[in-house]
């Protein structure tokens, strides 16, 4: 037992010595108050948090551009198979964890590098589409795509290179047809940069109702969730949405209901659909009509009666989903007709 522990210690020892000799040949980083970028992406967040120290991201911030070639190097970061051994070995050992970093991890330092710059990144664009396009590896290219994204409208000379990704059948080695969804491949991340950018809807909305229509259940709902990207600039989405909501199966169907409130338009045909879907038997279309009625605000007037009825009903969630739509249709009304029903109703 002692000799195979002192044969895992020499071999962690061998390859932290090997692992301090990649760090050497690796390009120095920017710093920022004497500290790496990767550092500060560690220590960053892309979630506003009240009271939190923001000095990371105004390091990254500070930094900007240059550390366009540490992002770059950590977006295409991936795991040799020594590294995959060794973690599975010494991943136990808290300080195997100081020097075999995932592929994963680093990757996702280069992510939030993106969302923290977003559109003061623009100059990376050329990059990260010739990343996007000429990788061998669908992880990297997907992982170009989602930075795109996270740079969002700036990133509009990328449209061409993302719709290439999600309509072309001609892949590296290792692709497969993007009817086949990959969580960590380029088309849905393609897709999702489409929304982000949200740019030329006239070419881009048709595209993303053709993915609608795959097959994939994830890729549809990857779709919808570009579509609402757009808001009213999406209005050639909603006869499909409608249909999607109506007909379409369980988890689809409600993403549909959710993306026609984020359109927010034509309110005469989608509030009376939204309203029959509300009186349905079944609970789960009772609540998501009623969340997307909400999300319609005052243009869902017609539906406030209906909506007030549903605020007596059976069902506790139901019966809230229906209070806080009617507290957005119209807070005076709501208040003063839910008076004993909702007294903690929240202000306006």
């Amino acid at each position: 037992m002692r000799a195979k522990r002192r044969i895992l210690l020499s071999v962690l020892s061998i390859a932290i010595l090997a692992v301090l000799a990649w760090k050497l040949l690796v390009p120095s980083e920017p710093t920022y108050q004497g500290v790496r970028l990767s550092v500060w992406l560690e220590r960053s967040s892309t979630v506003p948090q009240e009271g939190r120290d923001n000095t990371p991201e105004i390091a990254v911030r500070t930094i900007g551009t240059n550390g366009f070639p540490t992002l770059f190097r950590l977006l295409q970061a991936e795991d040799s198979r020594l590294a995959l051994k060794l973690g599975k070995l010494f991943g136990r050992f808290e300080v195997s964890k100081r020097f075999i970093v995932p592929a994963q991890n680093r990757n996702n330092l280069a992510m939030k590098g993106f969302i923290i710059l977003g559109g003061d990144a623009k100059a990376a664009v050329p990059d990260l589409v010739r990343i996007l396009e000429d990788s061998d590896s669908a992880k990297i290219r997907g992982n170009a795509a989602y930075a795109l994204g996270n740079i969002g409208p700036a990133a509009n000379d990328a449209l061409p290179a993302l719709i290439r990704s999600v309509t072309s059948t001609n892949r590296p080695a290792d692709g497969h047809p993007w009817t086949a969804f990959r969580q960590n491949g380029p088309e849905p991340a393609a897709i999702t940069a489409l929304g982000k950018i949200h740019a030329e809807p006239a070419v881009v909305i048709p595209l993303l109702l053709l993915c609608m229509s795959n097959t994939n259940g994830v890729v549809a709902y990857v779709a919808m969730t570009a579509i609402g990207e757009f808001g009213s600039d999406a209005q050639q989405a909603i006869p499909t949405l409608i249909s999607e909501a109506t007909n379409g199966a369980s988890r689809l169907r409600f993403k549909a209901m959710e993306t026609l409130a984020e359109i927010h338009a034509q309110p005469d045909v989608v509030v009376p659909m939204l309203t029959v879907l509300s009186s349905s038997t079944n609970i789960n279309r009772r609540i998501y009509s009623l969340r997307s009625l909400g999300g319609f605000g005052a243009d869902a007037k017609p539906a406030l009666s209906n909506v007030l009825t549903l605020a007596q009903d059976s069902n506790d969630l139901v019966k809230a989903a229906a209070l806080e739509a009617a507290s957005k249709i119209d807070p005076d009304t709501a208040r003063s007709a839910l008076k004993k029903l909702a007294p903690k109703l929240p202000p306006n």
